[in-house]
């Protein structure tokens, strides 16, 4: 089994081949080998689920069944429907095992071979240009002339049988990128703005991006969260398109994976922040009974108080805010005055479909229950922790009371564990999830987008986020200030 997985991990460092769609030949090999793959990773997904030996797991094409242990039958779709709630969120976009460190990232140096005719400089100048045009990530590609000093190779060859145009490598397990880029001269004669997307298609790969139309065989993928369900012009489908710019999805899947936006500090202090559709509130830093005066955005930087005093809020259906004061009472706004609900909390999150979850009740392993409002109490849910978000889908996400950070499919049945250590998890409707970590810096804690496998470092710090429908996160930190990152 060691032996499998070692030489699935290894096969990412063999090239890439990006295909034209013009060239069926290869369709139902293609076709074969992803629904072996796919069998493949259900039988992964299978033994990490159920504690059997992936070794114990067979599948009959014939009746489309997983047979576990020999005495236990799961269909498969049945497994496909557990697989993709676990997963979480479906998205379009994927990435793969490995990212480019920050330490490159920033400064990836690309050499042309002397070899490169000229119309592929054109098409590598231009391709460069526009990755280091996208906005709020830390991606910047910059042409060098000295061969020694380049973290990407850029070379020719010519195969008259072959079907790819340009091929790449995806990033080292040692976070370097990918390195080289091939390109097909049998394609020269491409169009100009072909060539432009096929490069800047291969760039992608070396960075860590996979095709956002299909699963590729033999590959560790992830969906990026955040990301929409379908982009057919994405730049990083497996079929060489004419250049249109990258797509509002190639860009959150990049900020995603690479997340550097600008900050940009609000009017206002706050303890606690919460950001609906249509309204922003804030748990102010004035002291009250019970905690801090609450606040609504009635301009920018404008801030009217609202009755009530809170220690976290959150924003619901129709931007209906919760709230949770010291005591742990836990209070809905009406519009006039905040209503008193059953129960008593630690943490609150709430979702756009009229969704409400706490953390609260008594104290158990882990921290507190997690429950959902059912219209006229809380129903108890597995799991328990201290901190808790609601992503899309109403995807939970969870902090326990040691820092470990896990999130619920969505079918409810168990928690999954991802890498990292956090004081509070936060998301957004469409998918997006951000924390705070546990390690102390001027101005709270270090913050972090989930890149779908582990967790990216963004600039500035904070003690409490949110965010908004389209990703964006607003942060507070341990002096009051609010921050807005425009992506």
């Amino acid at each position: 089994m060691k032996k499998i997985i070692l030489l699935t991990i290894l096969s990412t460092l063999f090239l890439y081949a990006c295909q034209q769609d013009e060239v069926p030949v290869n369709a139902p090999v293609l076709k074969e080998i992803n629904d072996s793959a796919r069998v493949e990773s259900l039988k992964d997904f299978l033994a990490s689920t159920t504690g059997a030996a992936k070794a114990k797991i067979s599948y009959s094409e014939a009746d489309s069944l997983f047979i576990i242990d020999g005495d236990v039958v799961m269909p498969r779709v049945e497994a496909e429907k557990y697989y993709q709630e676990d997963r979480g969120a479906s998205s379009t976009h994927r990435r793969g095992l490995y990212l480019v460190d920050d330490i490159y990232a920033r400064n990836i140096r690309v050499f042309m071979q002397p070899d490169v005719p000229l119309e592929w400089v054109t098409a590598i100048r231009e391709a460069i240009r526009q990755w280091n045009l996208m906005w709020g990530t830390k991606i910047n590609f910059v042409e060098v002339s000295d061969y020694n000093s380049a973290n990407i190779s850029i070379r020719t060859t010519f195969e008259p049988n072959s079907d790819y145009i340009a091929r790449a490598q995806f990033p080292y397990t040692d976070r370097r990128p990918g390195n080289p880029i091939v390109i097909n001269t049998r394609y020269n004669t491409l169009p100009a703005k072909t060539k432009l997307t096929a490069i800047a298609h291969e760039m992608g790969h070396t960075i860590g991006l996979m095709h956002t139309d299909q699963v590729t065989p033999g590959q560790s993928e992830k969906p990026v969260p955040g990301t929409p369900l379908s982009d057919p012009l994405s730049v990083m489908n497996s079929v060489v398109q004419t250049w249109t710019g990258f797509t509002g999805g190639d860009v959150k899947a990049v900020q995603a994976m690479y997340p550097d936006g600008e900050w940009m500090l609000v009017p206002g202090s706050a303890t606690d922040i919460a950001v609906g559709r249509q309204a922003i509130y804030a748990i102010g830093q004035d002291a009250a009974y019970a905690g801090y005066n609450v606040y609504r955005m009635t301009g920018w930087g404008t801030w009217t108080r609202t009755p009530g005093t809170a220690i976290r809020i959150t924003v619901g259906e129709a931007d209906v805010p919760w709230t949770v004061n010291m005591l742990g009472h836990i209070h809905r706004y009406n519009g006039v005055a905040w209503e008193r609900m059953p129960g008593s909390a630690k943490d609150i999150t709430a979702s756009e479909d009229g969704s409400v979850y706490v953390v609260g009740g008594g104290a158990v392993e882990g921290g507190y229950g997690v429950y959902k409002w059912n219209g006229t109490g809380w129903t108890r849910m597995v799991g328990a922790g201290v901190r808790i978000a609601v992503a899309a889908n109403n995807q939970l996400w969870m902090v326990d009371n040691v820092g470990k950070i896990s999130y619920l499919n969505n079918g409810g049945r168990h928690w999954s564990e991802v890498p990292g250590l956090a004081t509070d998890v936060f998301a957004g409707p469409e998918g997006t999830v951000y924390m705070i970590d546990r390690t102390p810096v001027y101005g709270g804690y270090s913050m972090y987008r989930w890149n779908g496998v582990d967790w990216s470092k963004m600039s500035g710090t904070g003690i409490a986020m949110a965010v908004n429908q389209f990703g964006h996160p607003w942060a507070v930190n341990s002096l009051g200030n609010i921050w807005y990152q425009n992506l």
